[in-house]
């Protein structure tokens, strides 16, 4: 969705090509409002799609076909286009890709090897957040150019009706080390101890669905924890626009969109004080942010939302006049004018 939408509205003005991965019943590709969308390799598996990428991803930079070249930065599927392609070329990063590297132990340090090898190679930088640009800046070349370019947020959240349903919410991609449920499931088992009429609606699906179900079960939390599924469009928006407020104890983020559309729907984020999150969410004054892995701080600040009427309207009062400042336009001319810097400033 943030790459579709800042890209429809360049394409506007320019001729767009976004390469991906594919996956089990994707076509070959489709150009949506006005972007071409290529799928790279045969749809199999994760692992295949993930190597077909990058071989692709590799022969297509090296054809210097394009004036400008961005590269996403994956540490599980590089492209190492800042070395092949003779056409400017920026890396992309909405994600430390160094902290998401240490989750697979086994092979990190290979990965982490051919990440550093990858950067070393980019001059030019967009990074979603301050707290990622200054993480990045340590692992990149002294004459590095780095621009932050926050997401935007969907206009139309900015007119929704708050109201409150006796529920927290977590929303977005079932991924327990990344996001950091196996947090929210103990955080939210001692808070049901104490507030027994407040429930948790997951939305959302991923890899660890099942593995998080038994967790659940194995706090004996089951009836108290709805599985909305996969979400979009007015079914998220109502889920939004009725919880009390939106948990997020993820290990890292780049800048999750998910604050941004809870904070236009002026609802505060509960969750930890990590690279991205502490961008895209004020301390004190748009939601409550505590020490990574503190089972109880977490809990204790989900309380004090549940509790505390007026310090939840007041953040989440503040949270909408925050959210204002992000509109996709401002992020797509952000991104067209850096462009238009690095070409000007390699050709």
């Amino acid at each position: 969705m943030y790459v579709h939408e800042i890209y429809k509205r360049l394409s506007q003005r320019h001729t767009v090509t976004v390469m991906t991965g594919s996956w089990p019943g994707a076509s070959a590709g489709a150009v949506i409002e006005g972007v071409r969308y290529v799928h790279a390799g045969p749809p199999l598996n994760r692992i295949a799609s993930r190597l077909c990428y990058s071989f692709r991803a590799a022969l297509v930079t090296m054809s210097n076909r394009y004036d400008l070249v961005v590269d996403s930065i994956s540490p599980f599927c590089p492209t190492f286009a800042g070395a092949l392609t003779r056409r400017p070329c920026i890396a992309d990063i909405g994600l430390d890709p160094f902290d998401a590297a240490r989750k697979y132990r086994a092979i990190q340090s290979l990965i982490l090897k051919c990440l550093s090898q990858n950067l070393r190679r980019h001059h030019n930088f967009i990074v979603l957040s301050p707290s990622l640009g200054t993480s990045i800046r340590k692992k990149v070349s002294e004459d590095a150019l780095i621009r932050i370019i926050p997401p935007g947020v969907d206009t139309h959240l900015f007119e929704v009706k708050p109201c409150e349903h006796p529920f927290l919410l977590f929303l977005g991609r079932l991924d327990i080390n990344h996001k950091g449920l196996d947090c929210l499931v103990k955080a939210y088992s001692l808070l049901r101890k104490e507030r027994p009429g407040i429930r948790l609606v997951v939305a959302g699906t991923g890899p660890d669905e099942a593995k998080l179900r038994r967790m659940i079960a194995d706090e004996n939390i089951g009836d108290f924890v709805y599985f909305a599924g996969w979400v979009t469009g007015g079914r998220k928006t109502d889920l939004l626009r009725k919880c009390l407020a939106v948990c997020m104890p993820s290990r890292r983020e780049g800048w999750p969109l998910v604050a941004s559309e809870a904070a236009a729907c002026s609802k505060p984020v509960v969750g930890f004080d990590v690279t991205g999150l502490r961008d895209a969410v004020r301390n004190g004054e748009t939601g409550l942010l505590v020490r990574q892995e503190d089972i109880q701080a977490l809990s204790q600040a989900m309380r004090r939302i549940v509790d505390d009427d007026s310090l939840r309207f007041t953040l989440g009062h503040k949270a909408r006049k925050w959210a204002l400042n992000f509109t996709w336009e401002k992020t797509a001319q952000a991104y067209e004018t850096f462009y238009k810097e690095v070409l000007a400033s390699e050709s």
